[in-house]
């Protein structure tokens, strides 16, 4: 479930809440691998969960094992307004990541195409980097939706000065 997940990247659970999960974690690239397999958590046999995350870099205070302050909150925010399925990063969060070329998509045609035409791989080779070069456009294909979400959080919370939750919704 979501506490192995968290555990299995280095994170810390903090609390649950209902259909909600708070965790921590030291590097943005965790936190962001925690959400893609989060996104991908379901149970058996049934369809896949439409969760919600919202993930925030920045100062914490930590009291009796739980987490306050303007990063909690900014990451309440973003899952707040994520579309189902989605994660939101805030920009402190994306200059934390590694990878820059997470969210640069890979030309598919011309990778399928190079495999096809290696003619020194076996045919089990041939399919096993074609799924994996599917599955990185794919976790890349989200990443880049899920920038193009920042952007449209950071653009609207950029201009306002006050803010009211009420109802998971900010008003």
């Amino acid at each position: 479930g979501a506490a192995d997940i968290v555990a299995g990247r280095g994170g810390r659970l903090v609390k649950t809440l209902g259909d909600e999960v708070m965790f921590v974690c030291d590097r943005a690239d965790d936190a962001a691998a925690i959400a893609v397999e989060m996104h991908d958590l379901s149970a058996p046999g049934a369809e896949a969960l439409s969760l919600r995350i919202g993930l925030a870099t920045g100062h914490l205070i930590s009291r009796m094992g739980d987490f306050y302050g303007g990063t909690v909150n900014l990451a309440s925010r973003l899952t707040a307004i994520a579309r189902p399925g989605s994660t939101l990063l805030d920009a402190a969060t994306e200059g934390a990541l590694v990878d820059p070329d997470a969210y640069v998509l890979p030309d598919l045609v011309t990778i399928m195409a190079e495999i096809d035409a290696n003619t020194k791989l076996p045919e089990e080779e041939k399919a096993r980097k074609k799924q994996e070069s599917q599955k990185t456009f794919a976790e890349r294909s989200e990443m880049v939706h899920n920038v193009d979400q920042l952007i449209r959080a950071y653009c609207l919370y950029e201009k306002d000065v006050q803010y009211v939750v009420q109802d998971n919704q900010v008003l």
